[in-house]
């Protein structure tokens, strides 16, 4: 069985300079600190208070010096280094990317990773799905420490805790002037990223309360991705010949795969790649495209590209594709800005006020190679290409071949004559086009170089306010913490270098070159048929730069109320109980260029907007039940509920059954059970349709050799895939995707079995089995274009199957569009061992530390729909075992 194993190892020396004496802090997991002291504190993973630090759930924490270490500006960088999480979208997100930094535990999609900062949410971003925090907004010169929870978390944080909980706790009592620059720079001397924050903490109120004003800026130079050879070429997953990797990472593709391969000289690896939207023009789709051929036969070509020439030859993809991938970005720009107040002043044992207040400004382009025209989309919102034939930019053989294969003489007939299966001749009777211009039937494609690259520019300006007190209850157990939370983020974001659909047609029929035949709006002619020649005049006349504006909202009122209930003849009973209360609303605004489908560089979409709320109660306990014992140092339970009332959704319940047990002071035992749930958010159930060309190899398709079985064959046939064009396999048919209120909340079971060692007293060793099993997982209808086609042919085609009626095929059989909702379809599974090491000695004036950690990954599973077998991700990536997409919680 495949196995991912994840290490990390981190080496740290602290020395002391000051005089006087100082503690050692300690290293060591949170829940295994010894009894240091009797006030009472709160832990990542449980709202009660205990003496200690321990508790049922795995914890893991990361240090101020952690992130010194690591000697990087972002966040995110230093804790995707941790085996637990998979990187998501970081500084190198850049197509797709959101001009954000997101967090992933276990890789199953950062929308199931709960980021909370000081126990509390976090501002409500658009970083990928909504809300989403983008960590690039919690203030890193302020992070004392971050906590780790592993396991699901949904009945002490509510939803979203589905794989875990990451806690930024923040400096409380900061005092005098603080500065941290830091400058970095690659080994080759680019990619500079330079940071500079500046703190300062004062007591107020006579030590009873201290104020903390922080403000910061960070530069985050670009780098594209011809910079380096692993990144400047395009490469693909493929069927490639063992050993002839190079230098880029592609090797040599295997002269006749299959979709196995599984001969003794094939492997699976890297191929050269690219995209069919090349520069010099591509007709494919609705049909043949026709060559002469011997005496009144014709080639049939199902996809020709225009040559340098002005003529027609057929396209090869390992030829011909064309290498997006120079232009792209491989360290996106940011610049942000940020401030930040933390307050707080102890009026009385039952009284103390506290304040956040957060300002972070951020802008952050991304880069994409230059627009992808696909004029005629078959759906309706980009017109049918049209092109005169005594264009001056074709050649003799592109003017017959276009007329040969596109044009309707007078009587209605074609020049052609037959079908993909029998052949295909000149038709005798055809007179010729009848008004000299051809309007193709399926995409013409071109790269629009002449426009340069397309940039998204994410500007966001977020804001937060939470005001909050805490005390004492009058004189008993009991304390509490209430607080309210506001949290405002725009997002505007500019689109640059984009193309109108209606004046490149405009600008492509042209008499001589000069001026178009219809010259209204000043229309300059262009030339995408074999070389392309977009002149600066053209260029502005084709170009259009959209814009869209995302706005994101939420409040959140919390209370909770914990203290010792009982005493039991092991301990006290701690619980805390308390209420929550959340509104989250989103609005998204593009122009009408992207609504109204006149844009060819971006994926077109319709406003939406919506709003979800969140009524809670949930409550936990700290139940001990032997103290002191014999091989019963201490044995207690941690239960926990919370029932949940979402205005889509309806009423939702998680719980916890947790313990935890100490046979003697080196040695402790945890584990249990948890009922995690994810509501959908609210891009999951209000995003109003979109639509863009997706890619999908057609299980039917001749040249995929499956229909060499009858009963595949039978299921092709019931499916109308009938008389596809012969040499094909891949197809680009229109994708539509959006938003459902149908959705209901997936749901997950949690298992967690560890022990915690402490074989001598600077050593300590920790290992947890973690095992999590999602249902009705939220994602793409099917599991995407490519899993819907394969689960309805291998399900039988049968008509009346929702995956069957999912997409639509043309009358040669071709996939011509996708309809992709927001569904619940998926079942996620994932298990495995965390494991750690911690290591402290006494060192001159300071420690020496060591800490390794490590993850061995036994299984990871996705069952995109119910005609798929379950795929095996551990130990591969890429395709289904990809990453969180925004719009979408694949994982």
């Amino acid at each position: 069985m495949a196995a991912i194993r994840s290490l990390a190892l981190v080496v740290g020396f602290s020395c002391s300079v000051v005089a006087f004496a100082q503690p050692r802090p300690s290293n060591a997991p949170p829940d295994t600190l010894a009894d240091s002291s009797q006030a009472a504190i709160v832990i990542t993973g449980t709202r009660i208070q205990t003496p200690n630090r321990r508790s049922a759930s795995p914890v893991e924490s990361v240090r101020p010096e952690d992130f010194t270490l690591t000697g990087v500006a972002n966040v995110e960088q230093t804790l995707n280094q941790l085996p637990q999480i998979a990187p998501s979208y970081t500084s190198t997100s850049n197509n797709p990317g959101t001009g954000a930094a997101t967090l992933d535990l276990r890789g199953l999609g950062s929308v199931r990773t709960l980021v909370l900062v000081n126990g509390r949410r976090w501002i409500a971003n658009d970083a990928g799905n909504i809300p989403e925090v983008d960590v690039n907004t919690i203030p890193a010169s302020l992070i004392d420490r971050v906590d780790i929870v592993t396991g699901g978390a949904s009945a002490v944080y509510g939803s979203d805790a589905v794989t875990g909980v990451i806690n930024f706790v923040l400096r409380q009592n900061l005092r005098g002037l603080h500065i941290d620059a830091r400058n970095n720079l690659t080994e080759r001397g680019d990619g500079r990223v330079s940071s500079a924050d500046l703190s300062y903490g004062l007591d107020i109120f006579r030590g009873r309360g201290n104020l903390l004003v922080s403000v910061g800026m960070l530069d985050q130079q670009p780098l594209t991705q011809a910079a380096r050879a692993y990144t400047r070429d395009a490469l693909g997953d493929g069927c490639v010949i063992p050993g002839t990797e190079g230098e880029t990472g592609a090797s040599t593709p295997a002269p006749n795969p299959d979709l196995t391969c599984d001969d003794p000289d094939e492997e699976l690896g890297y191929i050269a790649g690219g995209s069919t939207f090349i520069p010099e023009g591509l007709i494919q789709g609705g049909g043949n495209t026709f060559l002469p051929g011997s005496g009144n036969q014709l080639i049939a070509i199902p996809r020709a590209r225009f040559t340098q020439a002005g003529g027609i030859a057929r396209y090869n993809n390992d030829t011909d594709a064309y290498n997006f991938a120079a232009d792209n970005y491989l360290q996106v720009p940011l610049r942000r800005y940020s401030a930040n107040i933390l307050g707080r002043v102890r009026l009385t044992d039952h009284f103390e006020p506290y304040t956040e207040l957060s300002v972070i400004q951020t802008k952050s382009p991304q880069q994409l190679a230059p627009a992808a025209a696909a004029l005629g989309t078959g759906g309706g919102t980009v017109p049918r290409v049209r092109i005169n034939l005594d264009n001056p930019f074709l050649s003799a053989q592109a003017r017959q071949a276009l007329n040969t294969s596109f044009g309707v003489d007078a009587q209605g007939r074609r020049g052609f004559l037959g079908s993909n299966a029998a052949g295909f001749t000149v038709n005798p009777a055809y007179t010729g086009d009848a008004d000299g211009i051809v309007q193709l039937p399926g995409q013409f494609r071109s790269r629009l170089t002449g426009l340069g690259p397309r940039q998204t520019v994410n500007e966001r300006r977020a804001y937060r306010i939470l005001v909050g007190a805490r005390g004492k209850l009058s004189n008993g157990p009991f304390d509490y913490d209430f607080y309210f939370s506001s949290s405002d983020v725009e997002h505007a974001k500019p689109l640059v270098n984009s193309a109108s659909a209606r004046r490149l047609q405009q600008a492509l029929l042209t008499r001589d070159g000069v001026t178009c035949i219809d010259p209204s709006n000043g229309c300059v002619p262009v030339n995408i048929f074999g070389v392309q020649e977009i002149g600066a005049a053209a260029a502005d006349f084709i170009r259009a730069n959209p814009f869209e504006n995302t706005r994101v909202k939420e409040k959140i009122v919390e209370g909770v109320v914990r203290g010792s209930a009982a005493q039991l003849p092991a301990g006290d009973l701690r619980i805390a109980v308390g209420g929550h209360w959340r509104q989250t609303s989103f609005a998204y605004q593009p122009d009408r260029t992207l609504s109204d489908g006149d844009n060819l560089g971006f994926q077109p979409s319709v406003g939406s907007a919506g709003r979800t709320r969140v009524v809670e109660l949930f409550g936990e306990a700290l139940v001990p039940l032997l103290s002191d014992r014999p091989f019963a140092r201490e044995l207690a339970l941690e239960p926990g509920f919370r029932v949940s009332h979402y205005n889509i959704v309806g009423n939702v319940w998680t719980w916890k059954a947790m313990a935890y047990w100490s046979p003697f002071a080196a040695l402790r035992f945890r584990g249990g059970m948890q009922k995690a749930v994810r509501a959908p958010n609210v891009r999951e159930l209000f995003e109003e349709e979109s639509s863009a060309f997706g890619g999908v190899r057609d299980p039917c398709a001749p040249a995929n050799e499956l229909i060499a079985n009858p009963d595949f064959a039978a299921a092709c046939a019931r499916n109308g895939a009938v008389d596809l064009p012969l040499g094909v396999r891949d197809f680009f048919p229109l994708e539509n995707t959006r938003g459902s209120t149908n959705l209901k909340p997936e749901a997950a079971r949690t298992l967690t079995l560890g022990v915690v060692a402490r074989p001598f007293r600077n050593l300590t060793i920790t290992a947890d089995y973690y095992d999590i099993r999602i249902r009705d997982a939220i994602g793409i209808f099917g599991g995407g274009a490519q899993s819907t086609v394969f689960g309805c042919i291998f399900g039988g085609g049968d008509p009346a199957d929702p995956l069957c009626r999912a997409f639509e095929r043309d009358q040669s059989g071709e996939i011509i569009s996708i309809d992709l909702p927001t569904a619940n379809l998926a079942r996620i599974t994932t298990r495995g061992v965390d494991w750690q090491a911690a290591y402290r000695v006494p060192l001159l004036t300071g420690d020496l530390s060591l800490n390794l950690s490590g993850t061995r990954l036994l299984s990871s599973t996705i069952r995109p729909n119910p005609e798929i077998a379950p795929f095996e991700c551990a130990g591969d990536f890429g395709g289904v075992c990809g990453g969180t997409d925004a719009g979408s919680a694949a994982p």
